[in-house]
């Protein structure tokens, strides 16, 4: 699976904030991200957005559509 360079940091820095929030160690590579990248403000939430830029076809691109912005 793919994701823009904003989607990655995103998933990684939901995963950081809540394994800190859970007091739970960090493995080293989710360290090193920490301490090496921007953590990202999770409050604002990125995953109901739609970008046209993809290979998508149209049904597909409705598929996806349907699905984010449906709540």
């Amino acid at each position: 699976m793919y994701g823009t360079f904003e989607e990655v940091n995103f998933a990684i820095s939901s995963l950081i904030q809540r394994l800190e929030k859970e007091e739970v160690k960090l493995p080293y590579l989710l360290k090193f991200y920490k301490n090496n990248f921007k953590i990202m403000n999770t409050k604002e939430e990125i995953t109901k957005r739609f970008n046209n830029e993809n290979n998508l076809n149209e049904e597909q691109i409705n598929i996806l559509k349907k699905a984010i912005l449906s709540d």
